[in-house]
């Protein structure tokens, strides 16, 4: 169900007659799905979000209910306003669109970027999109289309930001074998401004503890600043 009338004067009290409505219904037809569309369009600009989506949440945690919503990115791209409104989900995604590639300019490469938090990217997903009129159009994936595109395709995304995690860790590993030692401080340092890739620190952390029992590299703890220290590739 999508809730975006801007006449509605109070968009959480039509939520609870929703869930009020799927209390009292005793059949099987219970609404079990809700997506806000926009999210600017259901709170008010002038309101705070975050405590706006995290009593949406609550709700429909407490009634079962799968709860999407949509959100536009401000100019530079970024989540528009807090960024910790996404924080208490169990996916983001962010769409984005990477232009034309057809002389009609009716195809499209947009890149859906799969991520379980606002740092943390898990996939990148290519989509062709075909405008086939004004108000329609097909989505498709690129192996889905005949080799000749598929070749243009594959050129944007080479020029694209990396498309695997693997990619980005065989950087950090290239890192760490140009230099002797590296502490966590600086490593977090190369991933977030060289690699332009933010991953959360506790992922990192992670990452260096499968490699070391791998013994891929070695560290020590500075007990300390509880910190990881010399960070050495094997």
């Amino acid at each position: 169900m999508g809730i975006t009338d801007e006449k509605t004067l109070n968009n959480f009290a039509v939520l609870d007659k929703i869930i009020e409505n799927n209390k009292n219904n005793n059949n099987e037809k219970k609404i079990d799905f809700i997506c806000i569309d926009t999210l600017s369009a259901f709170v008010e600009y002038k309101n705070n979000n975050n405590n706006a989506i995290k009593h949406l949440q609550r709700i429909c945690s407490e009634n079962n209910i799968t709860l999407v919503v949509l959100h536009h990115p401000n100019k530079e791209g970024k989540i528009r306003g807090d960024g910790g409104i996404i924080d208490g989900f169990t996916n983001y995604y962010n769409l984005e669109n990477k232009g034309c590639f057809s002389e009609n300019q009716n195809q499209e490469l947009l890149v859906l970027i799969d991520k379980k938090n606002r740092f943390d990217i898990q996939e990148y997903i290519y989509i062709v999109r075909e405008r086939t009129d004004s108000y329609t159009a097909n989505f498709v994936f690129p192996e889905e289309l005949p080799h000749d595109i598929q070749k243009k395709i594959s050129k944007i995304i080479k020029k694209d930001k990396k498309t695997s995690l693997n990619d980005y860790w065989n950087d950090i590993k290239s890192f760490l074998e140009k230099n002797e030692t590296v502490s966590f401080d600086d490593l977090c340092n190369y991933i977030n401004e060289k690699l332009d890739c933010p991953f959360a620190k506790g992922t990192v952390k992670n990452k260096l503890n499968e490699w070391k029992e791998e013994n891929l590299i070695t560290y020590s703890i500075d007990k300390s600043k509880k910190n990881i220290v010399d960070i050495k590739l094997v």
